[in-house]
């Protein structure tokens, strides 16, 4: 948890050296964009909630994501987060959803240089030191899918494209292990596909739920069980479902890969016959 806090602390200061006030919105962003852009871009993400225009992903109480065009290539991706938070302290220890997000997402970019860069956190100011809004603003490349729905149209594929998918999904997987970054709600409906010729690209959503910390066997374990529930749910072929599952376990140890079958085989809502196929 010291070197977790001390990775975001770092990443704090080198990613928030650009900070402005443009009306009543308190701006950290990156240097390459302006702060007009920003504030059209919260202005274009509330218009699509308020008329429900296409391009809205997720909108509940406390979170609004949008996506729309910025060019032929590339999309602006608007989180919304609601609720009451402290404005930025200098160095904060203990960090709102959104500031999570922001710092997590320039972490996260700069051990992998995905495909998603963080652009902007923007708080919307009322109430004197408090906010009701705030936004991450992240630029990404276009045609990500969500995993749960590109996966059902995995039998439109020849079976080596299937195998070579779910190397390419596990490879993905394993590189945040090694890296060493954890995600809480791990499941194919919180990781984004997009496919290119002869190979995949993937990508995190929820940054605000990743944290930096060893995958130790109680996290794999929930892990493999999130997949699996996510997978099985989408009535994906069972053999794709296994093979994918051996793919992950391969690069264990063969002592860790017995801890977690054991540990799968103990869980309730895998039946008999399935608990056969892990062996």
């Amino acid at each position: 948890m010291k070197a977790f806090t001390e990775n975001r602390t770092k990443t704090y200061e080198r990613v928030s050296t650009q900070k402005e006030v443009y009306g009543n919105l308190l701006l950290i962003f990156n240097k390459d964009y302006n702060k007009e852009n920003l504030a059209e871009w919260i202005r274009i993400h509330k218009e699509m909630i308020s008329k429900r225009k296409p391009g809205i992903i997720k909108t509940t109480k406390k979170r609004k994501v949008t996506v729309f065009q910025l060019n032929q290539e590339e999309e602006i991706i608007v989180k919304e987060f609601r609720k009451f938070n402290l404005l930025i302290r200098k160095t904060p220890l203990f960090c709102s959803k959104p500031i999570k997000a922001w710092l997590n997402a320039n972490l996260y970019f700069s051990l992998l240089n995905g495909p998603s860069v963080p652009i902007a956190l923007v708080i919307e100011k009322k109430f004197g030191v408090f906010s009701l809004r705030s936004y991450v603003i992240y630029r990404s490349a276009s045609g990500f899918i969500k995993l749960n729905q590109y996966v059902q149209s995995l039998s439109s594929l020849r079976k080596e494209e299937q195998r070579e998918f779910l190397k390419s999904l596990a490879a993905f997987l394993h590189t945040l292990r090694q890296l060493g970054l954890q995600h809480k709600d791990l499941k194919a409906g919180n990781l984004l596909v997009k496919e290119h010729e002869n190979r995949w690209s993937f990508l995190l959503v929820d940054y605000e739920d990743l944290e930096v910390r060893p995958w130790d066997l109680k996290f794999v374990v929930k892990f493999l069980q999130q997949m699996w529930n996510s997978l099985k749910a989408l009535s994906l072929d069972s053999s794709l479902t296994y093979g994918f599952l051996k793919f992950l376990m391969k690069p264990f140890m063969a002592k860790e890969r017995k801890r977690l079958i054991k540990a799968l085989k103990d869980r309730k809502n895998i039946n008999a016959d399935n608990k056969g196929m892990l062996r």
